[in-house]
């Protein structure tokens, strides 16, 4: 104990909002539970200690206050967000918007095309029509869908900016979010599109369940993926919302650092992006190389031509044997 007075030590608590509201406020209570247990157990120590110097003399109650509590814990948050950003979710929901127009996009689009080259009917009311049917490759209707998809990603892309403009959401880095979205949008756009082409109607549920069942609580934006089962925290590692969610982010929300997650981000859409372009290319090439043409009769018309080429081969064959000596 000394006559002169002494300031406290602090310990301070920096939490990081932009990383996650929730996860800045789990860490945040964790650790200013774990200080204050650490806080009771130095004072306990420190008065013992001065109980053995001073033999047990009653203390002040401001001394026995400060030596009870020797640390002074405070908490604070390290560039905290600003108004607009709905507590930290608006990155959440702008990511969310950005696979849902890939995924929604590419259903409408393959329904459109398909109306359109006349291989589904087209209503529009109550009126019901089949169109005059394209004579058109697998292959080349995906890259008509495809093309479809880039426009609907261009377009889509900048009306989000402009809405999330209009409602006063902070976007610091605006050129950058919308062509991150453009990319997005087509990365799952494409692949979804190729899931269809290739599954048939069974690849809408297959897109439904990559994009939209799977990657909703692997995400990591509202509940941190340190406090979800590890199913979700192993999914996360390639699931297309949660690496659409770091990039979006990292340029609304920590100015578009690489190593806050927009580099992950466009490396895991670039992967995503190949798997889509080699899955629909490759397959649906296949497919018209084994003849499974969309057109009624065309794998009967397909049959009749191969077995006629066999017939004159045959003939062929017969006269160039009969003409022989």
């Amino acid at each position: 104990m000394t006559p002169t007075r002494t300031d406290r030590p602090a310990i301070t608590i920096s939490t990081n909002p932009r990383a996650g509201t929730l996860a800045a406020s789990i860490a945040g209570q964790t650790l200013t539970r774990a200080l204050t247990v650490v806080n009771g157990k130095v004072g306990e120590r420190l008065t013992a200690e001065v109980a053995a110097q001073t033999g047990g003399v009653a203390l002040a109650g401001a001394a026995a206050a400060g030596l009870a509590s020797p640390i002074d814990v405070k908490s604070t948050a390290y560039n905290p967000l600003p108004n607009g950003t709905g507590n930290g979710l608006s990155a959440f929901y702008y990511a969310l918007l950005l696979l849902l127009a890939g995924f929604t996009g590419s259903i409408v689009v393959s329904t459109l095309v398909d109306s359109m080259l006349g291989y589904v009917p087209a209503e529009f009311g109550p009126v019901y029509r089949f169109a005059e049917q394209v004579n058109i490759s697998r292959f080349r209707t995906l890259l008509v869908k495809w093309a479809v998809m880039v426009v609907l990603a261009l377009l889509t892309s900048g009306v989000y900016l402009a809405i999330a403009h209009g409602l006063g959401m902070p976007i610091p880095l605006g050129w950058q979010v919308w062509l991150y979205g453009v990319f997005a949008i087509i990365a799952v756009g494409v692949t979804s599109s190729s899931l269809i082409a290739v599954l048939g109607s069974m690849g809408l549920l297959v897109s439904m369940l990559i994009f939209v069942i799977l990657g909703l609580p692997s995400a990591g934006a509202t509940v941190p993926l340190e406090a979800v089962p590890a199913f979700f925290r192993w999914l996360a590692q390639f699931e297309p919302m949660h690496q659409v969610f770091l990039g979006v982010r990292s340029l609304l929300y920590l100015n578009g650092n690489a190593d806050a997650g927009l580099s992950q981000a466009l490396t895991m859409t670039s992967i995503g992006l190949i798997i889509g372009l080699l899955l629909g290319g490759f397959i649906t090439h296949l497919y018209d190389r084994s003849s499974f043409h969309r057109i009624p009769g065309a794998v009967e018309m397909a049959i009749a031509v191969e077995h006629q080429a066999q017939y004159q081969a045959r003939q062929s064959a017969r006269e160039s044997s009969s003409e022989q000596p």
